[in-house]
C-alpha cells in the first residue's frame, strides 16, 4: 500500500511541474503542499485504515447471558435414624431331653419243663400231688372237683356227731360230708353214714341251723374225715 501511494505522489508531482511551469511556482508549491498534505493525510488514512481493518474485530455474537443456575435447594438434613432397640437376647431353648428308649421287655427264656418228682402224681390238671397225702374238696373255700383239691388238714380235732353244750341252752355239733377226695391218684368217697344217723336222732327234738347261715358257709375245712360242717342246735320246748 505504501509503495502505491509513493508512486502516485511522484506521478502527481511530475504532472504538476509539467503543467504549471515556472510561473506557477507558488501555486505549484501550494499545490504541492496541498498534495503533500493530502498525500500525508491519505498516507495516514492508508496507515490507519489497514490498522483499523486489521484491528477491527468482528462483533462477536452475543453470548447469551448464562441462565441463572437455580440455587440448590437446601438438602433437608437427614432425620436421625432412631437407634435400634436392643433385640432381647433369645432365651436359650433347652436342649430336648433325650426320650428314653423304651426298655425292651426281656424275652422270656425257654424254661425247660421240670420233670415230675418220683413222689408226685398229676390228675391231669397240671397240679402235682404227693403220694401218701389225702386231698379233699373244702366247700367253704369254694373248691370243687379235683382242680380245687387241697391237702387234708389231718384228723379233725373235735368230737364228731356229738352235742357240745354252749352254756346258753344251745349246742354245737360237727358232722362230716362227702365232697370227694384224692389219695395216691385215686378218688376217695367219705363215709357219711354217721352224719345221716345224727340227723335222724336230733332233728325231731332240735331246731338245726348252719353256722354262718348256710351249709356252704358252715364248712370249716377239709380233714381226713371229709369236709366238716358246724351245726347249732336249739332244743324245742
Amino acid at each position: 500500500m505504501k509503495k502505491k501511494l509513493l508512486t502516485l505522489f511522484i506521478l502527481s508531482a511530475l504532472t504538476a511541474s509539467l503543467l504549471g511551469g515556472c510561473g506557477n511556482k507558488k501555486e505549484t508549491a501550494t499545490n504541492t503542499d496541498s498534495l503533500a498534505t493530502t498525500s500525508e493525510n491519505q498516507a495516514e488514512d492508508d496507515n490507519t485504515a489497514p490498522t483499523e481493518e486489521a484491528t477491527e474485530t468482528p462483533n462477536p455474537t452475543e453470548t447469551p447471558a448464562p441462565t441463572e443456575t437455580p440455587e440448590p435447594t437446601e438438602t433437608p438434613e437427614p432425620t436421625e435414624t432412631p437407634e435400634p432397640t436392643e433385640t432381647p437376647e433369645p432365651t436359650e431353648t433347652p436342649e430336648p431331653t433325650e426320650t428314653p428308649k423304651p426298655t425292651e421287655a426281656p424275652k422270656p427264656t425257654a424254661t425247660p419243663t421240670p420233670s415230675m418228682p418220683d413222689n408226685c402224681y398229676d390228675l391231669g390238671d397240671g397240679v402235682w400231688r404227693y403220694y401218701g397225702v389225702l386231698y379233699v374238696n373244702a366247700c367253704g373255700n369254694n373248691l370243687r372237683d379235683e382242680d380245687c383239691c387241697v391237702a387234708s388238714s389231718g384228723p379233725f380235732p373235735y368230737p364228731l356227731y356229738t352235742l357240745i353244750d354252749n352254756g346258753d341252752g344251745s349246742y354245737t355239733a360237727y358232722v362230716a360230708t362227702n365232697h370227694v377226695g384224692w389219695l395216691d391218684g385215686n378218688m376217695v368217697n367219705f363215709d357219711t353214714s354217721k352224719t345221716d344217723a345224727f340227723y335222724s336222732t336230733y332233728m325231731s327234738d332240735y331246731d338245726i341251723d348252719y353256722f354262718g347261715g348256710s351249709s356252704w358257709n358252715a364248712c370249716v375245712g377239709g380233714y381226713d374225715e371229709g369236709c366238716i360242717h358246724k351245726l347249732i342246735l336249739y332244743p324245742r320246748h
